[in-house]
């Protein structure tokens, strides 16, 4: 077996994957063995970039040289990369992930050629967004809160930062796997990037109050700023008008997950391990949204999923994975539910 792939140095995934991602770790073992690699190394990789984009002992300008120098690196042999002094990170989890970049290169490189070039297109869109969200946000310490302006910004920024995900999944998958879906494949990439736009808008609404305190805001300024509202002042009460932009977001967050639930109910049937990875991060985001119907207030920590809501979804779509009538009823009626909360309202058609 060649030493530089993920089969070779397996405790990429068993020891360094699950202390930087418990979700994607149980993804990954139920994914097709044909996946697991390229999807791995993807994720790893984009892993990596946040990691060193996020860093708070790495000095600006260097996180930007950095991240360039990784975009050229997934694209040419032998790029060397810049030093860092990844032994200041706190984060066991991440140091170890950070210390493993030559052999994940190394692993991308022995990638057969038609994976690794969707691996270096879904990585180069992630890191364009992490090197553009850097350049937005420069200091994280200065108290000024900086914003995105408009919703197209805030779109583009899910696109790049997740929905291409969505898109690289699904060509993976047609690659691989037999089997067709009930629709095309260009409506199939359609609504895998809308699913993981979805998941990326329950994100920014689920971690916006953290993001405030970072110096960002990822919610458009077009919209909020209307309202009287100061992000720089995060501790003073939202204005009531700013209540109905809010769920505005959330809507935009629902239909998101919305056409991932239907992005799931066109895979083809026979895709068991597929079916299970997509409904996943769609059921737990759907119960993280449900509690951000509301704008949250300054000391108001992230909703989280409980670790026994994790274990009862994984059990229930386990055991009903043949019905697949048993997983619309786990999300359909939360989503009308939610939306007759925003809207008073079910979804036309």
């Amino acid at each position: 077996m060649p030493l530089n792939t993920l089969k070779a140095n397996p405790h990429l995934l068993k020891d360094i994957l699950p202390k930087v991602s418990r979700s994607f770790y149980l993804t990954l073992r139920v994914l097709p063995i044909e996946l697991r690699e390229p999807i791995a190394l993807a994720y790893l990789l984009a892993r990596v970039s946040d990691t060193v984009a996020d860093s708070t002992v790495i000095p600006y300008q260097g996180r930007l040289d950095w991240l360039k120098s990784l975009g050229q690196a997934i694209l040419t042999p032998g790029q060397a990369l810049p030093a860092a002094d990844f032994m200041a990170h706190d984060h066991l989890g991440e140091r170890a992930l950070l210390q493993s970049l030559p052999t994940l290169i190394q692993c991308l490189w022995s990638l057969e050629a038609s994976d690794r070039q969707l691996v270096q297109q879904v990585l180069a869109t992630i890191f364009q967004g992490q090197t553009e969200d850097l350049l937005r946000f420069p200091i994280q310490s200065d108290g000024e809160v900086r914003s995105l302006d408009l919703l197209e910004e805030t779109q583009a920024y899910t696109y790049q930062v997740a929905g291409c995900v969505g898109a690289f999944w699904t060509r993976m998958c047609l690659r691989h796997l037999p089997g067709s879906a009930s629709i095309d494949s260009g409506q199939l990439e359609s609504l895998g990037v809308r699913f993981g736009q979805g998941l990326q808008w329950v994100n920014i609404l689920r971690d916006f109050q953290k993001d405030l305190k970072l110096g960002r805001c990822y919610l458009p300024a077009a919209q909020w700023e209307v309202t009287g509202w100061k992000p720089n002042q995060p501790e003073l009460s939202m204005p009531a008008a700013m209540k109905p932009i809010w769920q505005g977001w959330v809507l935009e967050a629902l239909e998101s997950l919305e056409d991932g639930w239907c992005y799931l109910q066109a895979l083809p049937s026979g895709w068991y391990r597929i079916r299970l990875a997509c409904a996943w991060p769609l059921l737990l985001g759907m119960m993280t949204l449900e509690k951000l119907i509301s704008p949250p207030a300054a000391d108001q920590p992230p909703p989280k999923v409980t670790r026994w809501q994790v274990y009862e979804i994984l059990i229930r779509t386990f055991l009903s994975l043949p019905s697949p009538g048993v997983w619309d009823r786990l999300f359909l009626p939360r989503a009308r539910q939610l939306r007759v909360a925003l809207l008073g309202e079910g979804r036309p058609g």
